[in-house]
């Protein structure tokens, strides 16, 4: 049986504008109402009861029967709307929470939840889910000294999921008597929600605030990357970090740091040039001085280095964490920092997201900001996640404040293409399918498009034809005639004026010989 060709392929796309967008901001409870900056502090998205919709788990202070503080865990479930429900029974995860990431720890399809706890002798803690938004305790694990961060891999490639965890402090594992070491730390997952006692990463004698997993040089091995905040933003001195990978199985495996002049407060990982290399963006502070908010990327060098950053100003007086999503649907990723909207000029801060669009090579655009009046306080963590199942990522961020998340639906109008297979064709083509592709928020008519096509034969472009299909999607028709049979790279350029965003897609078209 002959194979059909793929004939369409997506290629860089191009926007006219800087035109994300975010619907109005939703507000959920995550607890009781706490004193001010004490309640919702860290965020993760992932889906908690199976149901195919997207839910939060938020951890974080909240009020207590107890005489202490008290931190919990609890989940939001989605409704698949964008909204989200009442937060479920809670979870207790130690006094100082740190951080919360997701994963399934036991391997029975069921999403669990892991929080670092941030104290002299912290612990992680593994909340197994029970696949209705609830948590059952899997147990503590001793993870050093001030664990600030986590990340979950399956770093030892076994198929279990382990914990790598940033330490503030240096550190010495449970019951030993060697002298404390600056390291990060490595749990490993036994398969069944437990992890094993802690091991070092190695770290060049450097202490760690943030972590993130990934292959940053190119071996297949997930290796980890720190960020070290050397002089914090508060100090009597230009703040300063450090950004620097360990090497899985390597003999030395602490590479090289990056200096950042800036104290970092949040770090992802990302192919942010589209080079095929793991890149780094983080948020940052200069100072407290003014509006000093920074977002920053380092190139991946592909070895386990990075090159010195690129600095973009945000307009915000603190910038507390950075997300990283292609949030206008162009095939490139673009950031999210949580700060503040100083536009207000209230005296207290205003939340707000300020997110950068990808123009490409790795450069970023100015900030575009989103507020959340409703609040009062400097927002928390940011979290990424499809709320009401389009293809748009949305962004939920905690609220400390007023122990609530903010929710931003994504309302960005784009052109979202999918290949397309063809036959090889004749050398006349006469309203053949070249092309697919939808489009977010609500679906106009096709004359709202406007198509050229290159046939790439070196004849002038011709107009396209874009008609509406049953399921919502549009296919452009094209009508030309080759006078050589070879195989010929078509490029079609999708334009929707009045949404000010345009994709180009390249159709790889066969074709075959006249007859006769």
């Amino acid at each position: 049986m002959r194979r059909s060709h793929p004939v369409v392929a997506p290629l860089e796309a191009r926007r006219l504008l800087s035109a994300i967008t975010f619907a109005e901001p939703g507000y959920y409870p995550a607890g009781l109402r706490t004193p001010p900056g004490h309640g919702a502090e860290h965020v993760a998205a992932g889906d908690f009861n199976g149901d195919g919709a997207t839910d939060l788990v938020v951890a974080g202070d909240d009020i207590s029967l107890l005489p202490v503080v008290q931190h919990y865990a609890r989940v939001l479930l989605g409704k698949g709307d964008g909204t989200f429900a009442a937060p479920s029974p809670s979870m207790p995860v130690g006094v100082n929470a740190s951080d919360v990431a997701v994963g399934d720890f036991n391997g029975d399809g069921r999403l669990d939840a892991v929080v670092s706890e941030d104290r002299d002798d912290s612990l992680v803690h593994v909340l197994l889910g029970n696949g209705d938004g609830t948590f059952r305790r899997a147990g503590s694990f001793h993870s050093g000294s001030h664990s600030s961060d986590l990340a979950v891999a399956d770093f030892n490639e076994d198929g279990r999921l382990d914990v790598a965890v940033a330490n503030a402090a240096p550190w010495t594992p449970w019951d030993s008597l060697a002298p404390a070491f600056p390291a990060g730390a490595l749990l490993l997952g036994n398969g069944d929600g437990t992890l094993q006692r802690e091991r070092y990463l190695f770290t060049g004698g450097r202490v760690q605030h943030f972590v993130e997993a990934g292959d940053v040089n190119g071996d297949g091995h997930v290796d980890t990357v720190f960020a070290q905040v050397v002089i914090g933003p508060g100090d009597f001195a230009a703040p300063e970090s450090l950004v620097f990978a360990s090497i899985a199985n390597m003999d030395l495996p602490a590479r090289p740091a990056t200096e950042v002049p800036a104290a970092v407060t949040g770090l992802k990982l990302a192919d942010l040039d589209g080079d095929g290399r793991l890149d780094v963006a983080v948020s940052a502070m200069r100072d407290f001085m003014g509006t000093n908010g920074v977002a920053a990327t380092l190139s991946g060098v592909g070895d386990g280095r990075f090159l010195a950053p690129k600095l973009y100003p945000v307009s915000t007086a603190i910038a507390n964490d950075v997300a990283v999503a292609d949030f206008n649907a162009d095939g490139r990723p673009d950031l999210a920092v949580s700060g503040e909207d100083g536009r207000w000029g209230r005296p207290m801060p205003v939340p707000a997201v300020i997110t950068l669009e990808n123009s490409g090579g790795g450069a970023f655009g100015n900030g575009q900001i989103f507020p959340l009046p409703e609040d009062a306080a400097y927002p928390g963590d940011l979290a990424v996640g499809r709320f009401n199942n389009d293809v748009l990522p949305d962004v939920a961020v905690a609220l400390p404040g007023s122990n609530q998340v903010g929710v931003l639906v994504n309302t960005t109008k784009a052109i979202v293409s999918g290949p397309a297979r063809l036959r090889t064709v004749s050398s006349v083509l006469n309203s053949a399918p070249l092309a697919r592709f939808a489009v977010t928020g609500a679906r106009p008519t096709a004359d709202a498009f406007a198509v050229t096509i290159n046939w790439g034969d070196g004849s002038r472009p011709t107009a396209g034809v874009v008609v509406a299909n049953d399921d919502g999607s549009f296919t452009v028709l094209g009508s030309h005639s080759y006078r050589q049979a070879r195989i010929y790279r078509v490029t079609i350029s999708i334009r929707w004026p009045s949404a000010e965003t345009a994709r180009h897609v390249s159709a790889i078209l066969r074709v075959a010989p006249r007859r006769g």
